[in-house]
C-alpha cells in the first residue's frame, strides 16, 4: 500500500465522468441490501480516482464503480 506521501506526488489529471456504481451493505447476517447511483469522478492518477458518491462508504465495504472506456 502506498503511503501518504507517495499518494500524492504522482500527478493528478482533472477530469469530468460520471460512473454507475453498486453499493453492498450488510442489513443482517443473511441478507445484504444493493443501492445503485452516479458517481462523479474529479481527478485521477496512475494509482487512483477521486471519486464523489451521494452516500456513505463504510471501511471494507464492497462498491463496484463501471469507469467508462476512454478508447472509443
Amino acid at each position: 500500500m502506498p503511503t501518504h506521501q507517495e499518494r500524492r506526488d504522482s500527478e493528478r489529471i482533472p477530469c469530468k465522468v460520471v460512473c454507475p456504481f453498486e453499493l453492498t451493505r450488510l442489513a443482517r447476517a443473511e441478507a445484504v441490501t444493493l443501492s445503485e447511483g452516479y458517481g462523479h469522478a474529479i481527478n485521477r492518477s496512475v494509482k487512483g480516482m477521486l471519486l464523489l458518491l451521494p452516500e456513505k462508504v463504510d471501511k471494507q465495504q464492497v462498491v463496484e464503480i463501471q469507469v467508462p472506456s476512454e478508447a472509443r
